[in-house]
């Protein structure tokens, strides 16, 4: 989180910084809820309270703490889930990523992880012969049309009729960060219908992410939209959701 004012100077700088990593043994893109910043992410941040003038910077953490930092942040290409890059490289037609040139060649695993899982959504040939196999299919390019990950754009797609607003709900909330408070969360544990519920509701807490959220979701249902033909079946599958534009 930060905490600032261009006209106060003034930052504040909490030791961890929020991300999501690949979790290699499940395949999943998970949340994780705070990572120690390195060294390098802490100066930068340090640098925005000089912004507009000189500023202070207060670190919620030791100068011994700031000594056993790492030097730099991890490549998010070490540790993210690569799917979507690999769906773009395969539209290129590209299927090894050693062929082309990185700051940070992509790791190994989560690389054939990515390409695993687009073959499993029918995004890449799973033909044998050499020619086809794990070239993009056409349900593959439909996927590149979403800004959602292949997973998502798959339900996306998948969806049917009234389907359809559930479907873009999900992926709004499912790229989000949990809209339920801490309390809310052992009330309501994993049950999704609390998190639909609070999205399609008109007032309580947290109603500028809701309707972030609720943006979001009409988009997927306008790309969705887009990729039907008027008058063939597609167009029924892509129905925008009750109340919104």
């Amino acid at each position: 989180m930060n905490s600032q004012a261009d006209k106060s100077a003034q930052t504040r700088d909490p030791e961890g910084t929020r991300g999501r990593i690949l979790d290699a043994a499940l395949n999943i893109f998970s949340r994780i809820p705070s990572t120690p910043r390195s060294r390098a992410s802490a100066t930068q941040r340090a640098g925005r309270a000089g912004r507009v003038a000189d500023g202070v910077c207060v670190r919620l953490w030791s100068a011994e703490q700031h000594e056993r930092l790492a030097a730099h942040d991890t490549p998010a290409s070490l540790q993210s889930d690569l799917a979507p890059l690999a769906l773009e490289l395969a539209a290129w037609g590209t299927d090894d990523p050693r062929t082309l040139s990185w700051l940070d060649v992509p790791n190994d695993i989560a690389w054939a992880q990515g390409r695993a899982l687009l073959a499993a959504l029918d995004a890449l040939d799973a033909a044998d012969t050499p020619d086809r196999k794990g070239r993009i299919t056409r349900h593959g390019q439909e996927l590149l049309g979403f800004a959602a990950h292949p997973r998502l754009a798959h339900m996306l797609l998948r969806a049917r009729g009234d389907g359809m607003r559930i479907a873009a709900d999900l992926a709004a909330l499912l790229e989000e960060r949990d809209p339920l408070r801490v309390d809310e969360r052992q009330s309501h544990g994993g049950v999704i219908e609390a998190r639909l519920a609070w999205l399609r509701s008109g007032v309580g807490e947290r109603h500028g992410m809701r309707m972030r959220m609720r943006e979001v979701a009409a988009r997927h249902v306008d790309a969705c939209r887009r990729r039907a033909r008027p008058g063939a079946a597609g167009a029924r599958r892509c129905r925008p959701a009750r109340g919104r534009r």
